[in-house]
């Protein structure tokens, strides 16, 4: 099954999982779709003097 990545710049599971799936769906040019996906990997950073609040997630996914 493919992979893809989502990414948050402000530590958002739920926008890096949007990311992700949505990356998903742009990789088949269909009108009517469905996106089935299973999260693989769930990383992330936080601090420093940037204040970074990263996340990032991999999904595995089918698009139907």
């Amino acid at each position: 099954m493919p992979q893809f990545e989502g990414r948050s710049e402000v530590g958002s599971f739920q926008e890096a999982i949007d990311d992700a799936v949505e990356r998903a769906r742009q990789s088949e040019l269909r009108a009517e779709m469905t996106v089935s996906y299973q999260v693989t990997k769930i990383s992330g950073a936080r601090g420093g003097i940037a204040g970074i609040n990263r996340m990032l997630v991999v999904i595995e996914a089918e698009v139907h």
